[in-house]
């Protein structure tokens, strides 16, 4: 199991592209995918950051006001599906908001989840309109308990929904993720168990751990996203 990538929502996907691209990091135009659309900072090491966000501002501040107001509650299912993850999304606060690991065969997964994880949605066909033209589709299941993780696996090839070539070059030396921390000081590394992929809270300030080329800086977007960018040499 891999870490995949890690979602930040926000307000404005057009400001937060400027404001990864003025701070070294390629940012690539994603898609639309139903209300939404999104950019992507993709990284060497098949890790990417997905910025996103409503195409509608106004519908963006009502989701937030009704969120503010807990109104949302009562819409969301009693079986919980992806849609109420993604209507947390909606919702919440701008910038971290969820974490997605990528597994080979999702049904294989889904059907005996580990303990640790407990039930997890029902596994939901997904697909985005590339600006080029190319139509990428992957399937989704994510844990009923939303402060877990979300799962993915490809029904296109992978470069398909992660951009490479140029797109995962960056001015400022970014080559991977390798780690993601959150307030609880719980790490995320690719390599590790799905135990160890739990975060506290899906609002929680984060840093995420990126290998460069010869580089050692810290990006604080804080104020803006709830995150700290981390270049680790």
């Amino acid at each position: 199991m891999l870490l995949d990538h890690v979602v930040l929502f926000v307000d404005d996907l057009e400001d937060a592209v400027d404001t990864f691209s003025q701070h070294g990091f390629t940012v690539t135009p994603g898609g639309v995918n139903g209300p939404t659309h999104n950019a992507l900072i993709a990284f060497s090491n098949e890790t990417y950051i997905e910025l996103i966000a409503l195409q509608s501002r106004k519908k963006r501040l009502l989701l937030r006001l009704l969120g503010q107001l807990g109104l949302l509650k009562v819409l969301r299912p009693k079986n919980r599906n992806l849609n109420t993850r993604l209507l947390s999304w909606f919702s919440g606060s701008q910038g971290f908001t969820d974490i997605c690991l990528r597994v080979v065969s999702l049904e294989a997964f889904a059907s005996t989840p580990p303990e640790t994880l407990g039930a997890l949605t029902p596994v939901t066909a997904f697909k985005r309109h590339r600006p080029d033209g190319i139509h990428v589709s992957w399937r989704l299941a994510g844990a009923v308990d939303l402060m877990q993780p979300f799962f993915i696996e490809d029904d296109t090839p992978l470069n398909y929904r992660i951009p490479d070539g140029p797109s995962r070059h960056h001015a400022n030396g970014s080559q991977g993720i390798t780690e993601l921390i959150t307030r609880s000081e719980l790490s995320v590394r690719p390599e590790n168990a799905i135990i160890r992929t739990s975060v506290a809270s899906s609002r929680s300030k984060f840093s995420i751990g990126i290998t460069t080329t010869g580089l050692a800086k810290e990006i604080p977007l804080g104020s803006k996203y709830n995150a700290d960018i981390r270049l680790i040499n």
